[in-house]
């Protein structure tokens, strides 16, 4: 995987290649508010499955102390709408990351295909004369595309979900670590059998 975003960055031009990492940086808001929306739910429903009268969220209670905002204030309808907010927040990046993610494969498949058809055209007349000409159109025309849409976009979705796991897997481990481990476990074992 490593291997394939650094031969996807070593053809890439300038331009490309900053498209690349504003959409990476996307990705890392996008896969943060996935993992606050998650915390987020988690400790909702834990307060509602609770028979306590009392709000008690810690991740709550936190962004209270972050903003300097007394937590008495909070009831049940602000975590409610505040959740609602981040719902709709990361629904918001993870629309922009798809559709990004989509925009920037296709663009650089055709800025792939017009780089390679100029330089088919700069090359001199004995070159062509020595390749059959249907090769070289099978290439601009078929091979860029599927580069574009089997190796490009894929490896883009790859990338931002692994940029979702990763903290995701930390912030479990640190959170409950024996039942992270298993689960990776019984995960691993049955991706390898």
């Amino acid at each position: 995987m490593f291997y394939q975003i650094s031969t996807l960055l070593n053809i890439l031009n300038k331009e490309q290649k900053i498209r690349f990492f504003i959409l990476s940086i996307l990705m890392i808001f996008s896969g943060l508010f996935e993992i606050l929306s998650i915390i987020s739910l988690v400790e909702f429903v834990g307060f509602l499955s609770n028979d306590s009268t009392e709000i008690g969220f810690g991740f709550f209670k936190q962004i209270s102390e972050l903003l300097d905002v007394d937590y008495e204030i909070f009831n049940l309808q602000k975590i409610a709408k505040f959740i609602i907010l981040i719902l709709i927040i990361t629904a918001f990046f993870n629309l922009c990351s798809i559709y990004l993610t989509a925009k920037f494969s296709s663009t650089t498949g055709g800025e792939l295909e017009s780089s390679l058809f100029n330089y088919y055209l700069s090359r001199n007349y004995i070159y062509h004369l020595d390749v059959n000409s249907s090769k070289l159109l099978n290439n601009i025309f078929e091979l860029i595309p599927r580069v574009s849409q089997f190796v490009i976009a894929p490896l883009m979705l790859i990338l931002s979900k692994i940029i979702f796991l990763l903290p995701l897997l930390v912030g479990l481990a640190v959170y409950k670590t024996k039942i992270t481990i298993i689960s990776i476990l019984i995960f691993l074992s049955l991706y390898l059998i």
